[in-house]
C-alpha cells in the first residue's frame, strides 16, 4: 500500500490562540484551494506575503469580478461577469485555460483532487476538469448560483436561491438538500460535522453535515449576506442589521455581539486570537476573539464590503468607492492596524472578493475585470506536504516548482539519511517518528529553490498472523511417520513468521522458523500409541503477534497387524473355518 499527504482541502483547527502566530510561522507555500482559503472559512495562511505593492502580473477580462480566487498547484481560478471561468498560470498570469457559461460568475470556485467547483448565474453548479478546464458533470439547481461552494470529505456543498445542496464531489448526485425559501449569498462553512450559512431572510442555521438534518437557528433583524468563519466552538458572521456576531456553535447562544453603525457584508478572517471584520461605516475592525473587545479599528476613505486575508502578520482586504472616486486593495499590520501599503485597483472590490494569498503572492479581483498579483518573481518549490504514514510502508512524495526553470534538478532529504535525485520519489522509513523533509531544486542557471515539510511516521497496527489452516491424514497407522503442512501462512503486515506444532500426544515442535509470509510450511509427526489426537498449529510474526490456534483431528487405530495375527491363530486352532474363510473371500 502506498499512502500519501494529507489531503490538500481541509478543515483548519485552532487549537491554541495563544501559540497560533508560533503556528503559523511564514512558509513559502500555502496554497488557498476556496473561498476564504479552507473549509472553516477563517482566511488565514501560513505563505509569505508582500510588504509592497508590486504588481507581478494583471490580466484584463471581460466584464466585472466579485469572485474571489483560488489558488493550488501553481494555477489561480477566479470567474468573471464575462460568464467565464477563468485559469491562470500563478508565476506570469498566462491563461492556461477558460471555460464559459450562460451567464455571470459571482461566486468563487473551489479547488480538489484534480477538480474545480464553481456555481454560475445560468442555475448550473458545474464540475471541470482543473487540467484543462474540460466539463466532468452539471448540476442544475433551477435558480441563480452566488453562494460559493466549499468542498470536505468528498462532498461538495454551496446555496442557491431557496436551497442548500449537497452532492457528492466525484459524480455529482445529490446526496441532501435543505429548503430554506430564502436566497443564499453566504458561503457554507463545515466544522466538527456541521453546516453553517446565512439567509437573506436574517436567519442564520446549522445543520448537520453528513444528512442536512437541522440542528439550530439564531434570527438577526435583515438579511446576512456574510460568508461564516467557525473555529474553537464559535462562529462568526455579519448582517445588514449593523452588528457583528459571535455564537456558541454547539447550540448557537449568543456569546458577544457588537454594532458597527454599518451594513457588515463582510466575511471574517481570525488568527492571532482576534477576529477581522469590515464594515459599510468605512471602518476595519480587530476584536479580540474570545471576549469581543475592541483591539483595535480603522476607518478609511471607502466602505469596506471586502472580506479581510491574513497572512505573514499583515491583513489585505479591499474597499469600494462611494462617489466614483479611487478604490484600493490595502495592507495593515494585523497586531496594531498600522498601514503598510496600497494599490489603487481602479475598481471596487466587493463582499465576496476577498484576497487569495499563496506561495508569497496576493491575488484579487476587481470590478472593472482586472485580475492583479501582487508580489515579486520567484523560483519556488513545492514539496505538497505535510506527509503521513506508517512504518515500512511507502510513501509518495510529489515535487513541484514554479519559476526559474525550464529544466529542474530535484534532491529530496528525508529526514532519516535517505535521500533521492527523483521529483516524485517513492519512499519508506524503517522507524516511527517525524521527520523533517526538505526538497531543494535547482535550474539551469544553478538557481535554487527551497521547501520543507514534515512526514508524520506511525507504528501502525500490527495485526497477527491468520489462523493456519492444517492439512494432512486424518487417519494413520501407530509408528509411522506423517507430513502436516500449512498450505499458507500469512501475515497481513507481510512479516516473518514462526510456528508453533502441539501434537495432541504431549509433544510440540516449539517455535520454528523464520518463515516469509506466504510460505508453505510443513512438519513430521509419529504417533507411538493408538487413540484420536487434536493437532494444534499457532502462528506468530516477529513483533511477538500471535494468531488463533488452527486444528485438525487425527485417528491412530489399533494395529491391523494385530488383528491379523489372530486371526491366523484363531484358523489353525479351529480348521474347520478354513473352508468358510475360502468362502467368504
Amino acid at each position: 500500500m502506498i499512502v500519501g499527504s494529507v489531503p490538500i482541502v481541509t478543515s483548519f483547527s485552532i487549537k491554541d490562540k495563544g501559540n497560533f502566530e508560533n503556528q503559523l510561522a511564514p512558509l513559502s507555500i500555502d496554497w488557498w484551494p476556496m473561498f476564504r482559503h479552507d473549509t472553516n472559512h477563517i482566511g488565514i495562511s501560513t505563505s509569505s506575503a508582500p510588504d509592497e505593492n508590486d504588481v507581478l502580473w494583471l490580466y484584463q477580462t471581460g466584464g466585472f469580478i466579485t469572485s474571489s480566487p483560488a489558488v493550488l498547484d501553481g494555477k489561480v481560478y477566479i470567474g468573471s461577469g464575462d460568464n467565464k471561468l477563468y485559469c491562470f498560470d500563478m508565476m506570469n498570469g498566462d491563461i492556461l485555460w477558460d471555460f464559459t457559461t450562460g451567464g455571470y460568475i459571482t461566486a468563487s470556485p473551489a479547488v480538489a483532487n484534480g477538480k474545480v467547483y464553481i456555481g454560475s448565474q445560468d442555475t448550473i453548479f458545474y464540475c471541470l476538469d482543473s487540467e484543462d478546464g474540460s466539463q466532468i458533470w452539471e448540476f442544475d439547481t433551477d435558480f441563480m448560483i452566488e453562494s460559493s461552494p466549499t468542498i470536505k470529505d468528498g462532498k461538495v456543498i454551496f446555496g442557491s436561491s431557496g436551497a442548500l445542496y449537497c452532492l457528492d464531489a466525484d459524480d455529482g448526485n445529490q446526496i441532501w438538500d435543505y429548503e430554506t425559501k430564502s436566497i443564499i449569498l453566504s458561503s457554507p462553512a463545515v466544522y466538527a460535522g456541521k453546516v453553517y450559512f446565512g439567509l437573506n431572510s436574517g436567519e442564520f442555521l446549522c445543520l448537520d453535515f453528513a444528512d442536512g438534518d437541522f440542528n439550530w437557528k439564531y434570527t438577526t433583524s435583515k438579511s446576512i449576506e456574510s460568508s461564516p468563519a467557525v473555529y474553537d466552538e464559535m462562529v462568526y458572521f455579519g448582517s445588514n442589521d449593523e452588528f457583528f456576531y459571535c455564537l456558541d456553535a454547539d447550540d448557537g447562544d449568543l456569546i458577544w455581539n457588537y454594532n458597527t453603525s454599518g451594513k457588515v457584508q463582510s466575511s471574517p478572517a481570525i488568527a492571532y486570537g482576534n477576529v477581522y471584520i469590515g464594515s459599510t461605516d468605512r471602518g476595519l475592525y480587530c476584536f479580540d476573539a474570545d471576549s469581543g473587545d475592541l483591539v483595535w479599528e480603522k476607518f478609511i476613505e471607502k466602505g469596506v464590503w471586502s472580506p479581510p486575508s491574513l497572512a505573514d502578520d499583515k491583513v489585505y482586504f479591499g474597499a469600494i468607492p462611494c462617489c466614483g472616486d479611487s478604490t484600493y486593495l490595502l495592507c495593515y499590520n494585523a497586531h496594531d492596524g498600522e498601514y503598510v501599503w496600497r494599490y489603487n485597483t481602479e475598481g471596487g472590490i466587493g463582499m465576496k472578493s476577498s484576497p487569495a494569498i499563496a506561495a508569497g503572492n496576493v491575488f484579487i479581483g476587481s470590478a472593472n475585470g482586472k485580475v492583479i498579483a501582487f508580489g515579486k518573481e520567484d523560483f519556488i518549490a513545492d514539496t505538497h506536504g505535510p506527509y503521513t504514514g506508517i512504518k515500512d510502508e511507502p510513501i509518495q512524495f510529489e515535487g513541484n516548482a514554479y519559476g526559474g526553470g525550464p529544466e529542474y534538478k530535484w534532491y529530496w532529504d528525508f529526514g532519516d539519511g535517505e535521500t533521492s535525485d527523483e521529483q516524485n520519489p517513492i519512499h519508506t522509513y524503517s522507524d516511527a517518528g517525524n521527520y523533517f523533509v526538505t526538497l531543494i531544486v535547482t535550474d539551469i542557471h544553478n538557481k535554487e529553490a527551497i521547501d520543507e515539510t514534515e512526514a508524520f511516521i506511525e507504528e501502525g497496527i500490527n495485526l497477527p498472523p491468520i489462523t493456519p489452516v492444517i492439512e494432512g491424514p486424518s487417519n494413520g497407522k501407530i509408528g509411522k511417520e506423517y507430513t502436516y503442512c500449512i498450505p499458507s501462512a500469512v501475515d497481513p503486515n507481510e512479516d516473518d513468521i514462526y510456528v508453533f506444532w502441539d501434537w495432541g500426544d504431549g509433544t510440540n515442535s516449539d517455535w520454528t522458523g523464520p518463515y516469509a509470509s506466504g510460505e508453505k510450511i510443513c512438519d513430521k509427526h509419529i504417533w507411538n500409541e493408538a487413540g484420536g489426537y487434536t493437532i494444534k498449529a499457532m502462528l506468530k510474526d516477529e513483533d511477538g503477534a500471535e494468531s488463533d490456534w488452527g486444528y485438525l483431528e487425527v485417528n491412530i487405530p489399533i494395529s491391523r497387524a494385530i488383528h491379523t495375527s489372530f486371526f491366523k491363530w484363531f484358523l489353525v486352532r479351529f480348521p474347520l473355518l478354513i473352508r468358510l474363510v475360502y468362502f467368504l473371500v
